[in-house]
């Protein structure tokens, strides 16, 4: 039997351990995200991107006066 790294598990000979469990998610979940975007409406994309868009600005200027205030970490 192979032991499963960091977990002090075995596993039966010739099962393979596959990947590590921090990359299925966002291999699977880049999948779904593409298909989604896909099959979204470029209207419907123009707007969250518009509203994103915003949203990082916002944050952006918030973090500049934070830390023209002195209070950034």
């Amino acid at each position: 039997m192979g032991e499963v790294p960091d977990s002090g598990r075995e596993l039966p000979d010739g099962v393979d351990e596959g990947p590590h469990p921090a990359l299925v998610f966002p291999a699977f979940a880049g999948t779904e995200i593409a298909a989604t975007l896909r099959e979204a409406d470029p209207g419907e994309l123009r707007g969250a991107a518009d509203f994103l868009a915003r949203i990082t600005a916002a944050a952006t200027e918030a973090d500049a006066r934070l830390a023209r205030e002195g209070r950034a970490r």
